[in-house]
Formats: structure tokens, sequence, C-alpha cells
């Protein structure tokens, strides 16, 4: 499932789309029955794109419970604080399970936020911990930091390791009546050791065929003159998402080489930066799926909304 940042983005481009073309229907009309051949299949065109973008209907956001970083490390015997977020509507609280690879990681410590989540209680485990936590008094909507997990490596092995975070049954958000609001659990992982940087093929063509190095960073790569981008497919640029083969001319936030949060936090890219759940996350300011490029939908009506405005600048 995407992540809920994407179906918000995805549904301004159709959104926008679908305004603008409403804007030429009078205008189609003429369009297909011109004489003049070209002009005709230009608008056949824009009609079928406007019944697709039409019957489009966007998904809606689900609620969603993840963590910050969604990848987190440390070296041999230091910790990694890990915040676990919720963004719901109408919670009052919940019960977390979360398990882990005791030969890797153990989980050492819980702070529940007591600001919004005064009652709560902690449980450890070899290999898991179990959380509740509620309030009184009414429900939340919106985005929330539910507490902080303090993890810690235990594995001083060579290569170190790496184990999954995952949130298992009886894991939920409840009301603050007790009944389950659904939600999407999101899990991450925890190394022991250094995290992977998201490196691509650097490449002359814009098909990605023809390579100049292979293994850089994307801006160092698009920093040279003429240069494309294909990320490797591994969890540092794509995190646990489909991985496809991509040709970039642009670097996403989480490797771009730049601080793009709202008030600069000195954090550059995944994984220094906490925000970033991969290299390909769009959003230094929020964690986010990889989108490395616009939707499908979104270039088809681009590239017809130009197509339109010159067909309809040489009728006029």
């Amino acid at each position: 499932m995407k992540d809920i940042y994407v179906k918000d983005k995805f549904e301004k481009i159709a959104g926008i789309s679908i305004v603008i073309f409403a804007h030429y229907i009078n205008k189609m009309r003429d369009i297909i029955y011109a004489e003049d051949k070209g002009m005709k299949i230009a608008g056949i065109s824009i009609v079928i794109f406007a019944l697709f973008a039409l019957s489009y209907s966007p998904v809606a956001a689900t609620n969603q419970v993840y963590l910050i970083p969604q990848q987190s490390n440390a070296s041999y015997c230091n910790n990694a604080d890990v915040e676990i977020w919720a963004n719901a509507t109408g919670f009052a609280g919940g019960r977390i399970n979360l398990t882990y690879n005791p030969t890797c990681s153990n989980v050492t410590n819980w702070v529940t936020n007591s600001t919004n989540f005064p009652n709560s209680d902690s449980v450890y485990y070899n290999g898991r911990i179990t959380i509740d936590f509620y309030r009184t008094g009414g429900t939340y909507t919106g985005t929330y930091m539910i507490g902080t997990l303090t993890i810690h490596c235990v594995n001083n092995s060579q290569g170190g390791c790496e184990t999954p975070l995952t949130f298992v049954l009886p894991t939920s958000l409840r009301d603050d009546i007790g009944n389950t609001v659904p939600a999407t659990w999101k899990n991450g992982t925890f190394t022991c050791g250094e995290l992977q940087q998201c490196l691509g093929t650097c490449c002359n063509n814009t098909a990605c065929t023809e390579v100049y190095a292979y293994n850089m960073p994307c801006q160092e790569c698009l920093d040279l003159n003429n240069k494309y981008w294909k990320p490797n497919k591994d969890s540092a640029c794509f995190n646990g998402d489909p991985m496809s083969d991509l040709c970039l001319k642009w670097c996403p936030q989480c490797c771009n080489g730049a601080d793009d949060e709202p008030t600069p936090d000195g954090k550059i890219d995944f994984s220094a930066d906490k925000q970033c759940t991969c290299g390909l996350d769009p959003s230094e300011a929020y964690p986010a799926a990889p989108v490395p490029e616009l939707p499908t939908i979104a270039l088809f009506g681009i590239g017809l909304l130009a197509l339109t405005g010159y067909v309809l600048r040489k009728r006029s």
C-alpha cells in the first residue's frame, strides 16, 4: 500500500488535470469535427484522456502507524531512538506488539508521549515489546507521536546484522469506547552497523543503457554534464516498496545532497535525516514512500495539455 502522502499528491495532480480539461470542454467538439486530420486526432485524444481522468476515483487516505526513522541503525553497544507515530482519525489509544531479532538488537526502553497519552504500560519480552497507551475524554484526529523506543545493538559480528521491526497481532488503534480503528501499520528495520547509502548507475543516455560509472550518489552523477541516474534496486533506495527500473534526470529530496527541511536542521539525505525512509523518498519534511517520477496520468495529461494549447492557438 502506498504512503498516505503519495495519495494526496496524486489526487491533487488528477484534480488539477480535470479542472483544466473542463475549461476546454466546450472547444473539444469543434476540434473533433475539424476538417484538418491532425487537429481531429488531437481532439479525439484529448476526449479520451478527459474521460479517463473523470473516471478516476482517488483512493481514500488510510489511517497509518509508522516509525521515524523507518530504517534505523546503531553501532555495537550503542543505541538508536525510534519514534512511533500515528496519523489517524478518531483514535484514543491502542495496543502495540512490536517484534525484532534478539540476537541482533534489544529494545531497552519505551517512553510514552504522556502529554497526549497519559495512561500507558509496557512489557518487555525476548524479541518483543507490548505497549498499551490511551487517553480519556475524547479522541484524536491528526498526526501524533505515540512514544519513543530505545533500541540497543547487541551484535558485534564483522558484517553487523539487520532485523525487521514488525508490528504483529494483536496490534490495533482504538477509539474512546474500545472499538478498533482500522489502520495500516508500516514496519521498519534496525541495523547493527552502518546503513547503506542509496547509490545507482550513472549513465550517458536517457534510457540508462550506456554506463558511465557504477555505484554513484544521485547528485554526484547529475552534477556532471548530460548524465542520467539509475538507482540500485535495494532497500537503501526503495525501502520496502516495489522496485523498478528508473532513469532519472533529477534527484528526490532524500538523495539530492541538500538540506530541504522548511527549517533547515543540518541533516542531509538518507540516512542522516530521520524523516527520510529511503534515498528515493521525495521529502525531507515527512516520511513518504519513494516517488521518483510523476504518475503516468499526470505526464500524459501534461503532454495533452500542451497539444491542446497548440491546436487551439493554431485555430485562433
